[in-house]
């Protein structure tokens, strides 16, 4: 063989598998179904206004390490099947609970209070990810009117990249934002935030 004839000859092999349509996976409708199956949860949560929120003990350890504490080590909640949520309000709870279940955050992207709920929630429940969702949603919905609320609450929950970008866009708004009762309002909670804005202007 001197190289110059090539072999241009292409099989083609059709065994079918471009017909096999596979369906959409069920995993999390199966897993948000379960969570609403009261009659096999083995525990159930009772909040300040004295509702109940049930749920499963399995999911709640292995997704979330505050529960992993309560239920493990001999702790008095491991026994109890009703056990008390002192500070969690409901719809804060059902969306930890989806979460927990779905790695989802159901709740409405404009609804800045709820949101700001469930990210004070995240972080003190130590839920990392869901933690940054929120944070995402409450960056995607920054205003000079509610910018000041927003890295206050960056600041508290110690969300270090929220709370820089609030504070940038602060600072490029502050002669609206300066103006606004949210920024009073920050005034109030904490002055070191305000001084620390204006030796950044």
């Amino acid at each position: 063989y001197d190289g110059r004839d090539r072999l241009n000859d292409f099989v083609r092999y059709d065994f079918g598998i471009d017909n096999f349509q596979v369906p959409e996976g069920t995993l999390v409708d199966d897993l948000r179904s379960w969570r609403h199956d009261v009659d096999s949860c083995d525990v159930t949560f009772v909040l300040d206004d004295g509702s109940h929120m049930s749920a499963h003990r399995l999911i709640l350890r292995k997704r979330c390490a505050y529960f992993q504490a309560m239920f493990g080590h001999n702790m008095r909640e491991s026994r109890l099947d009703e056990i008390p949520l002192r500070g969690v309000e409901r719809h804060v709870l059902d969306a930890l609970l989806e979460y927990l279940y779905t790695d989802t955050l159901m709740t409405d992207d404009n609804d800045i209070a709820s949101i700001m709920q469930v990210f004070g929630a995240a972080d003190l429940f130590g839920l990392h990810r869901l933690k940054i969702i929120c944070c995402q949603c409450l960056l995607q919905s920054i205003t000079p009117e509610n910018c000041a609320t927003l890295f206050l609450a960056a600041d508290v929950h110690a969300a270090t990249d929220l709370r820089a970008k609030t504070k940038a866009y602060l600072l490029q708004h502050f002669e609206r934002a300066s103006k606004t009762t949210a920024f009073e309002e920050m005034g109030r909670t904490n002055m070191d935030l305000v001084f620390e804005i204006l030796k950044s202007r």
